[in-house]
């Protein structure tokens, strides 16, 4: 079991936030599965805000657990 988090956001933030934000899913994941620190994954993903709805649209209902509604 190698959990991976995939993270898609807007554009606009710096790499140390960007790191940081990566670091806490990690943590979370890690204190949440009991899975050891090498195990877990994480990606971050920038998509351009006129391209935002088109590629959330691709996430099937299956995988999306939370879906933000704005």
């Amino acid at each position: 079991m190698m959990p991976h988090i995939a993270i898609a956001m807007i554009p606009g933030r710096d790499e140390a936030t960007k790191q940081r934000l990566a670091e806490r899913m990690k943590s979370a994941l890690i204190d949440e599965l009991g899975v050891p620190e090498n195990w877990v994954s994480v990606s971050l993903h920038e998509i351009a805000r006129e391209n935002w709805q088109d590629v959330m649209e691709q996430i099937g209902d299956e995988a999306m657990l939370i879906r933000a509604d704005i």
